[in-house]
């Protein structure tokens, strides 16, 4: 019987009321972003609209990374629209340790 692997990992989340470009934690390997305000917003170009129902989360946008792999890109962010409240949750999952 063969031992399962298991790595060390842990969250942050940052939440984002203009557009900016997110430094990407450390042995990142995945992240989600939510739209949690009531304006249109980009995630690397992929448009997230917000929800409809106030206090209701938006469109979500997930980069998740297997086993091992680190996420080595960019999260660039940017809000198009009249909204007032401009909000994005980024969640980002990164190892404690290298896995390599």
């Amino acid at each position: 019987m063969s031992k399962i692997q298991s790595i060390a990992y842990n969250v942050i989340v940052q939440n984002f009321y203009s557009s900016d470009e997110v430094e990407v934690t450390g042995l990142c390997n995945g992240f989600t972003a939510r739209n949690i305000g009531d304006t249109t917003a980009f995630i690397n170009g992929v448009r997230l609209l917000p929800s409809l129902v106030a206090g209701q989360t938006g469109e979500v946008m997930q980069i998740g990374g297997n086993l091992g792999e680190l996420y080595k890109g960019r999260i660039q962010l940017s809000f198009l629209g009249a909204g007032v409240a401009p909000n994005i949750e980024i969640t980002q999952k990164f190892y404690i340790n290298d896995p390599r």
